[in-house]
C-alpha cells in the first residue's frame, strides 16, 4: 500500500512514480494499492483533523489508520479477515 499525501511538501511525486513502476508488474490488479489523503507529509500517523486553516470535521489520519490501514494489514500480513475495503486501483495508460 502506498500512501500519497496530496498536500506533501516534502515528496508530492513519489508515490505516483512507485504506483507508475510497479503496476506493470501487478498483473492481477492485487498487489499494489494506493491512498491519497488530505495531508501534508506523514500526517496520516498524527491528528489530521485539520490542514492549516482548513477543518476536516473529524481527525481522517485516525479513520484511515482504523478503518482502512489496519483492515489492510491484518489481512496482507496476519492473514486475517478479508480486507474488501481496499479497492482496487485504476490502472495508469501505459506508455510505449
Amino acid at each position: 500500500m502506498l500512501v500519497h499525501s496530496l498536500v506533501d511538501q516534502e515528496d508530492i511525486y513519489g508515490a505516483a512514480a512507485c504506483l507508475h513502476g510497479h503496476q506493470a508488474l501487478d498483473t492481477n490488479n492485487d498487489k499494489v494499492f494506493i491512498v491519497f489523503g488530505p495531508w501534508h507529509h506523514g500526517q496520516e500517523i498524527e491528528d489530521a483533523a485539520s490542514l492549516g486553516a482548513i477543518r476536516f470535521g473529524s481527525d481522517t489520519g485516525t479513520w484511515f489508520r482504523e478503518n482502512v490501514l489496519r483492515p489492510f494489514l491484518d489481512h496482507y500480513l496476519e492473514g486475517h479477515s478479508p480486507a474488501d475495503n481496499v479497492a482496487p486501483r485504476y490502472r495508469l495508460r501505459n506508455r510505449h
